[in-house]
Order: C-alpha cells, then sequence, then structure tokens
C-alpha cells in the first residue's frame, strides 16, 4: 500500500510538471471546439476568465473538453442533444449564437460611452463611418480562437457587455453555473 501511494505520488507530480503544456493544448482544443459547436459566447468568456491554470483547473478543462467532444460528435452524425428539455442541434446552437451576437450588440450603447465605442471599432478594424458597426463588432467577437490576444480582448468586451465584473461575485462562486452550449 506504501508503495502505492509513492507511485501515485509521483504521477501527480509528473502530471502537475506537465500541466501547463497539457493546458495549453487542452484550451486550443476547447477553443475549436467551442466554434464547432457554436457554443455561447458568454459560457466561453466565463471559462475562459475563470480556468487560469490553478491545480484544480484540469478538472474543469477534462469535462469541458469531453462534453464538447460528444456534442460535435452527436453533431457530425446529425444527431441532436437534450439540453433542458429541448433538442439541441447544430443549426439551432448556430441561431442562438446569432441572436446572442446581435443582444450583444444591442448592449454596446448601454454598456460603452460613445468614445469607448469609437475607440473599440477603430481598434478591431471597423470603419467609424460604416452601418451596422455594433453588429460587426459582435460578429468578429471570438472570431479568431487561434489569436490569444484576439480571445483576450474577446472576452474583456463580452464580459463588459454582460456586466461579468459588476456583480460583485468572486470568479470562483460563478463555477456553480451551469455551463452549457
Amino acid at each position: 500500500i506504501v508503495e502505492e501511494k509513492a507511485e501515485s505520488t509521483r504521477e501527480e507530480e509528473v502530471d502537475l510538471k506537465n500541466w501547463p503544456a497539457r493546458f495549453n493544448r487542452l484550451r486550443k482544443q476547447i477553443m475549436v471546439l467551442w466554434d464547432a459547436c457554436n457554443v455561447p459566447l458568454v459560457h466561453r468568456t466565463y471559462f475562459f476568465l475563470l480556468i487560469k491554470q490553478d491545480s484544480t483547473d484540469p478538472i474543469y478543462m477534462e469535462v469541458e473538453n469531453r462534453r464538447l467532444t460528444f456534442l460535435k460528435e452527436m453533431f457530425d452524425r446529425g444527431n441532436s442533444a437534450l439540453q433542458d428539455g429541448r433538442l439541441l442541434t447544430l443549426a439551432s446552437s448556430k441561431k442562438a449564437l446569432q441572436g446572442e451576437r446581435e443582444m450583444l450588440s444591442r448592449l454596446m450603447c448601454k454598456k460603452y460611452r460613445e468614445e469607448e465605442r469609437i475607440r473599440t471599432y477603430v481598434e478591431w478594424g471597423i470603419s467609424v463611418s460604416s452601418k451596422k458597426r455594433r453588429l460587426q463588432l459582435a460578429q468578429r467577437l471570438w472570431s479568431e480562437t487561434e489569436s490569444m490576444d484576439h480571445v483576450a480582448k474577446s472576452a474583456a468586451i463580452v464580459a463588459k457587455l454582460i456586466g461579468f465584473f459588476d456583480h460583485g461575485l468572486a470568479l470562483e462562486e460563478t463555477l456553480g453555473l451551469r455551463f452549457a452550449p
């Protein structure tokens, strides 16, 4: 029994040493799956802001990766998944994601002052004289998942729009929320 415990401790030490590389690999896989499964931007933002390579994060990363892999396999076979008593299909998740983007674009006027909006449009390469700037910005959020800078900026905008930091909750407290696409 003592040998098994020592073996287990050594395995955990090896896992912790490899965790940063594994974390980055899993995070990239999860981001690809989020895109493929049309996962809501709010969920992506919560997850991105909450999971920061802490010692408890491997569990959350594995669960999210497995959940998304299962969901993608269901969608790839043309099947649907049951969620909250509703059928979730690839088409319905895409439609819901578009609705979420429209909702986020409407929140721009409420959460950003005019000069902040203009600065944000310029930063994201959106012409200040173009039409539907808010919707253009919403369409660009979380669209370049291979760029961590883009992802971090997207998460910051979504977090501000939904009032993520306004609620006064510790980030860890929100893990009680159900993360679902």
